[in-house]
């Protein structure tokens, strides 16, 4: 990937990969009721690495989520949080409603936004869709071009109809 190309680009394949994975593994997706959809919050975020480079502006991140469900044939929907300045451990607040009909597979993605170089991946939480409470995800690494060590923070989320 050039410094050019969007990091999300190169993920969508991998989250393609991995929603017909699931469906091989037989995972028992459940149809939706008709007219309903899977209702996903991301209530706050923590411990997210620092990208940014000192002394041209704060080096904490300009963190955004972007929420996607896969069906079993690869179908797709998503959604996206608003940018929240400056902030490593930010109240993200942001629920987005998907519908597809049989969902497998839910991904929640954590962007940094850069105004002049590509957004960069802080990490991602692949989770199966199903009902949960607010619960916290540990966000993998994303790649991106991540420039301190450690973790890649995590993510409280819930999962409703």
């Amino acid at each position: 990937m050039n410094k050019w190309e969007k990091a999300e680009d190169s993920f969508v394949d991998e989250a393609h990969e991995w929603a017909r994975e699931a469906a091989q593994l037989n995972f028992s997706a459940r149809a939706l009721p008709p007219g309903s959809a899977l209702r996903v919050c991301v209530l706050e975020a923590e411990g997210l690495p620092h990208t940014d480079w000192a002394p041209f502006k704060d080096i904490r991140p300009d963190p955004y989520v972007r929420i996607t469900v896969f069906d079993e044939v690869g179908e797709e929907d998503d959604c996206h949080s608003r940018q929240i300045r400056n902030n490593d451990s930010p109240v993200i607040d942001f629920c987005c409603e998907l519908a597809l009909p049989t969902p497998v597979a839910l991904e929640v993605q954590v962007f940094d936004h850069d105004y002049v170089t590509k957004d960069q991946i802080l990490g991602k939480c692949d989770l199966p869709p199903s009902v949960t409470g607010a619960t916290w995800c540990e966000l993998r690494s994303g790649g991106g071009g991540m420039r301190t060590g450690g973790g890649s923070g995590r993510l409280k989320l819930s999962v409703s109809l």
